[in-house]
């Protein structure tokens, strides 16, 4: 019974200390107690020590997983732009060669007395780089030795060989060992000449022979006179660029600009003279 007694007591003391301690604490106060102070210093310590190493951990993993997303990200763009770029290519060629083959519908329709046989370059010659291109036809599609060939733009040169399925064509930068072009000077007179060399540091052809008196400009065209019996008349050779007295002194001789692009060729023509059968044919619907 005293046990008891003495337990209610002790209850009764530890509630009035208790409520004594928290009447005290629960004003607003300046200062706080010593065992406060020392329950917040040492909470706060162990803020410091616990969790700002735990926040550093968190954000180097966090840090590390943007990191990564970042270069997944980086590598799906350059695939996107790479893919970009090719498709830009693509395009881009496609619009080249749409412009070609305009161009070569367009001289189709100013060459009416003659077929025009559409050929690819293949190849050029290791030995004959500048002078000599391989296309792809040949016998089988009616190309002969000796046939003009030429672009949208102008003259190129002749077919030189042919083989059943195709051909070399010897372009205009060999034309000394060719044959040579008489030309004609698109002037108010009629005005010919013989082109019958190319200068390779100028990148020009060269045209003599031009009777001394005749007056020729700089910037005037040059086509095919048609005479010679091989190459048809009208074909655009190039443009004049300069004018000399000639090395005899009593004719001169005119530098021209070929107006085809002898080194970058993808497409070409060959032309063949249609009979008096066959042009009828096509003029007939």
């Amino acid at each position: 019974m005293n046990f008891v007694n003495r337990r209610l007591i002790i209850i009764l003391v530890s509630i009035i200390a208790l409520v004594t301690v928290a009447g005290l604490t629960a004003g607003v106060r300046g200062n706080l107690s010593w065992p406060e102070r020392l329950v917040k210093d040492t909470t706060s310590l162990l803020q410091q020590i616990i969790y700002k190493p735990a926040n550093a951990v968190a954000g180097f993993f966090a840090d590390l997983s943007k990191l990564f997303d970042l270069y997944d990200e980086n590598k799906s763009l350059k695939a996107a732009l790479n893919q970009l770029a090719q498709i830009q290519a693509n395009n881009d060629l496609l619009k080249k060669e749409n412009e070609r083959l305009r161009e070569m519908l367009n001289a189709k329709s100013t060459l009416n007395n003659y077929k025009l046989i559409v050929a690819e370059v293949i190849a050029r010659q290791q030995d004959s780089w500048y002078n000599i291109v391989t296309i792809d036809k040949g016998e089988r599609d009616g190309i002969r030795p000796d046939m003009a060939v030429s672009t949208a733009s102008g003259l190129i040169g002749l077919v030189d060989s042919v083989s059943y399925f195709s051909s070399n064509v010897r372009l205009l930068t060999d034309i000394e060992r060719g044959n040579h072009i008489s030309a004609l000077v698109l002037e108010n007179e009629e005005t010919y000449g013989i082109v019958e060399a190319y200068d390779a540091e100028r990148k020009e052809l060269i045209m003599k022979k031009v009777p001394l008196e005749t007056k020729i400009e700089v910037g005037k065209k040059v086509v095919t006179s048609g005479l010679g019996g091989i190459f048809p008349k009208g074909i655009m050779i190039g443009e004049i660029t300069e004018v000399r007295v000639g090395e005899d002194g009593l004719t001169q001789m005119a530098y021209i600009k070929p107006s085809a692009d002898l080194f970058r060729l993808n497409e070409v023509f060959v032309l063949d003279r249609l009979d008096e059968t066959e042009r009828a044919g096509e003029g007939t619907p």
